[in-house]
């Protein structure tokens, strides 16, 4: 017997972008805890987002909601701007715009226990900052620059710049990090499906490659490619820019301390978005992660199954 749900609201939301239309969109569909596995697949799906997220009951009182987070093909344990803007998205709710705020979302996701700190003022549309459940961890066994090369559509020898190599990194979802010459290169890249096999498992969640930016080591542009997740191109990609703290921390040798960069991302799809990315370091090692950006309400409905 099909199911049949009436009344499941919706939103649709643009996160790490100040603008309606940049960044990268995303929907929300709330009290989604009747529906099946297979009709959020579905909806995720017709949506045909990077991501699409299905807020339900918290299993714990002190947390704010459940969080599951699926793309057009499948279930991701965590992503970055799913998580940022559905935590803004709630924390506007009966929220008194008349003044600025903080609020502390929890978030449960596949995981683990997701915070995010909320802010909004006058200035600007709502910006939200979430600290990382799991650290950038290394995982190797990179493919060689000349298979990257192909996938991408470019030259081997326009790979690595410095002390950047090509680096396999996981923070939840694992992108290939692939350091590339100059913007130029960056904006040139023709993906070649054909050769997305030979990357073995560094290709499943995507690549994503990356330049210096204006302000050299504190600024970067990137771009990220995964057509196996259903993606050709994503706007903003908050989980690989949590994973991103560990290639860095890697190839500029961190000091101990508070780090900060800028990533944008978006700009050759005609989203620009911007990812502010933070890493503290003590002996040599990642010890916290936080990524941040503003998001912004799109459009509400009504979804029926």
């Amino acid at each position: 017997m099909r199911q049949v749900i009436t009344g499941c609201e919706y939103f649709t939301l643009d996160v790490f972008t100040t603008e309606r239309f940049g960044g990268n969109p995303l929907a929300v569909v709330n009290e989604a805890d009747e529906l099946s596995d297979k009709v959020m697949q579905q909806i995720a799906t017709e949506f045909n987002l990077s991501e699409t997220v299905f807020v339900l009951r918290a299993r714990q009182p002190e947390n704010t909601a459940r969080l599951r987070i699926f793309t057009p093909t499948r279930e991701l344990p965590f992503a970055g701007h799913p998580t940022i803007g559905t935590a803004v998205l709630l924390a506007e709710m009966g929220a008194d715009f008349s003044r600025d705020w903080t609020k502390n979302i929890r978030l449960e996701e596949n995981i683990g226990l997701v915070e995010v700190s909320v802010t909004k003022t006058s200035k600007a549309p709502t910006y939200g900052e979430l600290t990382a459940a799991k650290l950038p961890e290394y995982i190797g066994d990179e493919p060689d620059d000349a298979c990257v090369a192909g996938a991408l559509g470019i030259s081997e020898k326009d790979i690595g710049f410095g002390l950047h190599k090509t680096a396999f990194y996981d923070a939840g979802n694992a992108p290939l990090f692939v350091p590339l010459a100059s913007r130029k290169v960056l904006e040139n890249i023709d993906p070649d499906q054909s050769c997305w096999e030979d990357l073995g498992v560094a290709g499943e969640f995507g690549i994503y490659a990356y330049c210096r930016g204006g302000n050299g080591s504190e600024e970067f542009h990137a771009r990220l490619f995964g057509p196996e997740k259903g993606i050709v191109e994503d706007p903003a990609t908050g989980s690989a820019a949590v994973a991103f703290a560990g290639a860095l921390n890697e190839a500029l040798v961190l000091e101990d301390g508070c780090h900060s960069w800028v990533i944008h991302q978006g700009e050759d799809m005609g989203r620009p978005s911007r990812i502010d990315l933070k890493a503290e370091v003590a002996g040599g090692a990642i010890t916290a992660v936080k990524i941040g950006g503003n998001a912004l309400r799109v459009s509400r409905g009504v979804i029926s199954i």
